[in-house]
Formats: C-alpha cells, sequence, structure tokens
C-alpha cells in the first residue's frame, strides 16, 4: 500500500532509487570480484617464489574458481608442488582429488597414498579419512581394526566426529575390544563440545 502510493506521487523519485540500488549491487559484485582477482595475483607471485602455503592456496582457487577459471589439472599441478614440499593440507587435498574422482579418474591406492602421507604430518582429516576407507572397504579390503586405528588418531587430533565415532567404536567393540569406559569418556568429550548425538548416549550408558 505505501509502497504503492510512493511509486505514485514520486514515479522519477523511485526509478532512480531503483537504478542507484542495482548500481550499488554491481559495483559491490565488480569490486568483490576485483579483490579475489587481485588476492590470485599476489599469491601466484608467493607461489611461484616456492611458498608452499601459497602454492596450496593457488590450488585450491583454481579447484573453486576463485579469482580465476575453474581448472582441476592446474589445482592438481599446484597441490603437488606443496605437497612435495611436504606440506599435509596439500597432501590431504590430492588424497581427496582422487578418492572422489575430481578431475581426474578415481584412484583409491593413489587417495590412500597420499592420505597416509597428510596423516603423518598430523592431518586429522587425512586420519578420519583413512578410518572411512578401512571402514567401508573402499578400494581396499574391509578392516575394522584398521579403521579404529585412524578413527583414534583422528580423535586423539581433535576431529570432533572422530572423537563421536570413538564413544560408538567402543560402545559396539568394531575392531576394538568392547570397552563402555572409554566409549563414556569419548561420548563425555564431544558432548562438552555441545555435540547435540552425544548426551543422548551418555545418558543410555
Amino acid at each position: 500500500m505505501v509502497s504503492g502510493t510512493l511509486t505514485r506521487a514520486f514515479p522519477a523519485t523511485v526509478r532512480r532509487l531503483t537504478v542507484l540500488a542495482v548500481l550499488l549491487t554491481l559495483t559491490v559484485a565488480v569490486t568483490n570480484a576485483e579483490c579475489v582477482s587481485s588476492k590470485f595475483k599476489k599469491t601466484l607471485e608467493a607461489a611461484e617464489k616456492g611458498d608452499f602455503k601459497a602454492q596450496n592456496t593457488i590450488g585450491y582457487m583454481y579447484a573453486k574458481g576463485e579469482g580465476v577459471t575453474q581448472d582441476w589439472s592446474k589445482a592438481e599441478e599446484w597441490f603437488k608442488k606443496a605437497a612435495d614440499e611436504g606440506y599435509a593440507k596439500a597432501q590431504y587435498n590430492l588424497g581427496y582429488m582422487n578418492i572422489i574422482g575430481r578431475g581426474m579418474k578415481r584412484n583409491y591406492i593413489a587417495a590412500i597414498a597420499w592420505f597416509e602421507k597428510a596423516a603423518k604430518g598430523s592431518s586429522a582429516a587425512a586420519q578420519y579419512s583413512l578410518g572411512l576407507i578401512y571402514a567401508q572397504g573402499a578400494g581396499v579390503k574391509k578392516d575394522l581394526a584398521k579403521a579404529a586405528k585412524w578413527f583414534l588418531d583422528a580423535a586423539k587430533n581433535g576431529h570432533t566426529t572422530a572423537q563421536l565415532d570413538m564413544g560408538f567404536i567402543y560402545y559396539g567393540g568394531y575392531g576394538v575390544k568392547e570397552n563402555r569406559e572409554e566409549s563414556r569418556k569419548w561420548f563425555k568429550k564431544v558432548a562438552e563440545g555441545g555435540h547435540p548425538l552425544a548426551k543422548p548416549m551418555l545418558d543410555y550408558l
């Protein structure tokens, strides 16, 4: 009602305000794009000088198409540069690309190899991924003991989902000896962080 009244009373003003709003929106979008593009250029300079963190970031930007046209081949190339320097995040990224077949043919063996390297570099995400691989038998023989080992490493490394999983693993004795006290310990730890599934399990135990 009010909007219609204003439109009738001040049609030229409303049109000007509408155009201004559109122009402001376009300006913000262009400015954001320019900032991302500028970030890419600066990061690329550092990456080309051998900064492995920058190399990983460039790989990520190519993978996401941020500030540059999306290119999975380029993403792999830059992740590899950083991974070869021992950067765990880049090693994990290569493992992820291999296991989902993004930009390449799915390769579980290569994924496991990269995840293992990243896991040695204390990547909780890589440790958890290895747990999932062995728990599901994805490209390898299913092995609940190995799965539990990797989930435990990830849990000790602060991975919340792994901590929750360890509660269930010890509760059911999956790949480990059943241990209700250990189960309760992990559920309590996750509950203290506010996870909604942990408290009901603690109440049940």
